[in-house]
């Protein structure tokens, strides 16, 4: 198994990179199922107790199996539609994004408070003291502010990372998400270190340091380890449980600390696709997942609860899929990576501020959906490519109005704009 799975992997990769002439987002789901379903099969066991996750899986080899045939056909069938789809590469560059978009302090600063404001209330005084995963305030605000978390902190970062007015603001807005994240006990917390290199790097427009890169790493991998262990305080999270715990009981926090219990965390998505594969899941959740509707017009809220394995276990998209059947899995594969595809061409066959805006934006939801699929529902997953789609027609029309406008300001050829319409005018 694991021999096909890599010779298919390859076929896939080398395929991509030959219709798209490099690299391209599409890739990134192909590496993550596979590298991931395919790793489990063999590490799992070896880590199944160090690791640090919500529910302990103990699986068979059979099952460990029917899990990687899982990965194997949805990367295959992914890449067969992002094929028909014809990705383009991505080239994306730090210093050429900072040339290409100039956004002032004032809308960065805004878009990161708003992420702030939509996720006190959405979680409200979970914030500072509840249950892993609790959402008390609305559904929908939820939703969006976990979409716009990434970007919002990103935002932040590039304004504090610029000299001048609104600096300080953006410093002290990028300490609140710290705080939230780690109240939240959210793995987003390890991406504060990578966010900031990126930050400065593009406020500089400078070449990131290889010290740089290797401090994010560090830090990281301690992030991403200190809302696992925090997940597993006994009085709950949130910022008030969570210090007290780091303050009065630091050796809970740091003698759980290994690359065992990370890569648990990753490989638990092995074994989650095959014991959810082998549920009897109603086929109306299926269409409640692919619809593109808010979550209260689709029926989201009166079948979430029973798509998990406990509470702060959801389904993944993959063993929800396998369950209802290879014809749901086919489908929603070859649509995946068909559609991920055409967002890739319309963003790169974009100009400037818009072509690196899309671009950009597509590689990081497409990275976002690759860990999606893995450990998330089928409709947190699938909502992010309605995402995509949204987002990068929305870059599209607003280029294309902004070119019309610019042309019909400009006038037409041979004629400029001081000439006197009196006098005759040779237009040939």
């Amino acid at each position: 198994m694991l021999a096909v799975g890599l010779l298919l992997l390859g076929v896939e990769l080398a395929l991509l990179n030959r219709v798209a002439g490099g690299f391209s987002a599409v890739m990134v789901p192909v590496l993550a199922v596979n590298g991931v379903l395919l790793s489990a099969m063999f590490l799992w066991d070896r880590i199944r107790e160090e690791s640090i996750v919500s529910f302990r899986f103990q699986v068979t080899e059979q099952e460990h199996i029917h899990a990687s045939v899982i990965g194997i056909v949805f990367s295959a069938i992914f890449t067969f539609g992002a094929l028909i789809g014809r990705p383009t590469t991505t080239s994306l560059s730090v210093a050429k994004a900072s040339r290409a978009i100039h956004i002032p302090n004032a809308p960065l600063i805004a878009v990161g408070y708003l992420g702030i404001a939509l996720t006190v209330y959405a979680r409200q005084d979970v914030l500072l003291s509840g249950r892993y995963n609790e959402v008390p305030g609305p559904e929908w605000a939820a939703s969006i502010s976990n979409a716009l978390t990434p970007l919002a902190i990103l935002a932040l970062c590039i304004a504090a990372s610029r000299p001048g007015p609104g600096r300080a603001v953006a410093a002290f807005g990028v300490g609140i998400w710290f705080l939230i994240l780690f109240g939240r006990a959210s793995r987003t917390l390890a991406a504060l270190p990578g966010l900031l290199v990126f930050a400065r790097a593009f406020a500089t427009g400078e070449k990131v340091k290889a010290r740089s890169i290797m401090l994010a790493a560090a830090g990281t991998v301690f992030l991403l380890q200190l809302p696992l262990v925090g997940r597993a305080n006994p009085e709950g999270v949130g910022v008030i449980p969570l210090s007290e715990q780091l303050i009065t009981r630091p050796s809970e926090i740091f003698e759980g600390f290994s690359l065992g219990a990370i890569l648990g965390n990753i490989l638990f998505s092995g074994p989650l696709t095959a014991v959810v594969a082998s549920r009897n899941i109603d086929m109306h959740a299926f269409w409640v997942s692919i619809n593109p509707a808010p979550g209260g017009m689709a029926g989201w809220p009166e079948i979430k609860d029973s798509l998990r394995i406990i509470v702060s276990t959801p389904y993944n998209a993959l063993g929800e899929l396998a369950s209802h059947g290879w014809i749901a899995l086919a489908a929603v594969a070859f649509t995946c990576g068909l559609l991920l595809a055409l967002a890739t061409r319309v963003a790169s066959s974009l100009r400037g501020v818009f072509g690196m805006s899309a671009s950009l934006l597509t590689f990081g939801v497409t990275a976002f959906f690759s860990v999606s699929i893995l450990q998330y529902n089928l409709r947190s997953s699938v909502r992010l490519i309605w995402y995509i789609l949204i987002a990068v027609g929305l870059i599209w029309a607003v280029s294309v109005i902004t070119l019309r406008n610019v042309t019909t300001h400009e006038g037409l050829p041979g004629r400029t704009k001081n000439a006197d319409p009196k006098l005759p005018v040779d237009d040939s």
